[in-house]
């Protein structure tokens, strides 16, 4: 088992996908085990209504984003504001920050430095949703991977989900591509276990620590049934070799 594991990725009831994690649950967690966990809410769902969710998706994203500039900072600060009222020096506040297909960033530059901690993660791809070939599909994977990590993303968060969810081939060059990029602007990467792909998630482990980067172990967790559970991380780190632990596991 692993021990004193920093959790990197942590939805609340905010995250339109989240289901029954709140902040006072949170908050009562991060009192009682000394553990440290990140909230990580979608900014696309501090953006967009409730009701329009996941507008990113739509041809209307980018405009409906674009009208929203305002009070989605608006909103965001109140997020922000909200988790560090809870007080806990072991309950962080970060944010898993989505990119919309033109480059934009959807999280207020201004607000960068207040913080502690910038998932980036690729939910949306046009390629896949229109169906495009695998060429098209991976070049625009590669776009929108260089945007998050250019920007300066902490931890890139489950790298390759929106690929292999979508059945699309990862090939071993594309894997290399990415744990290079990361390792050049020394980004982490997550293994995370919410959705699982663990060949993929050993061998990413293998080269991403064989070029020097840590891994970060997200639970993605969506509801309090996920949230402190490692063993998935426990286990892709002994498939891939990792027995002493010593500056291997990022820590925010």
């Amino acid at each position: 088992m692993l021990h004193n594991v920093f959790d990197c990725h942590v939805h609340t009831v905010r995250s339109a996908c989240g289901e029954d994690i709140t902040d006072e649950w949170l908050c009562a967690r991060a009192q009682e085990n000394g553990c440290g966990f990140a909230v990580t809410d979608h900014t696309m769902h501090l953006y967009y209504e409730p009701e329009i969710a996941w507008a990113m998706m739509t041809e209307d994203g980018i405009r409906l984003f674009e009208e929203r500039r305002r009070t989605g900072r608006d909103n965001i600060r109140r997020y922000l504001d909200d988790i560090r009222d809870c007080g806990a020096s072991n309950m962080l506040v970060g944010v898993e920050m989505d990119v919309l297909p033109d480059g934009q960033i959807m999280f207020p530059d201004d607000l960068r430095g207040e913080v502690d901690l910038l998932l980036g993660a690729i939910h949306f791809l046009p390629t896949i949703k229109h169906k495009r070939g695998p060429e098209e599909v991976e070049a625009e994977f590669r776009r929108q991977t260089q945007w998050l990590v250019e920007y300066g993303v902490d931890v890139l968060a489950h790298p390759f989900r929106i690929l292999l969810g979508a059945g699309h081939e990862v090939s071993d060059e594309l894997m290399r591509w990415v744990v290079d990029l990361a390792a050049a602007h020394d980004t982490a990467l997550e293994i995370n276990s919410h959705k699982v792909f663990p060949d993929h998630d050993v061998q990413m482990t293998r080269l991403a620590l064989a070029r020097g980067l840590q891994v970060a172990c997200g639970t993605d967790a969506h509801n309090s049934r996920e949230f402190g559970e490692f063993g998935y991380h426990a286990d892709i780190l002994r498939r891939a070799g990792v027995e002493d632990m010593e500056g291997v596991l990022f820590r925010a």
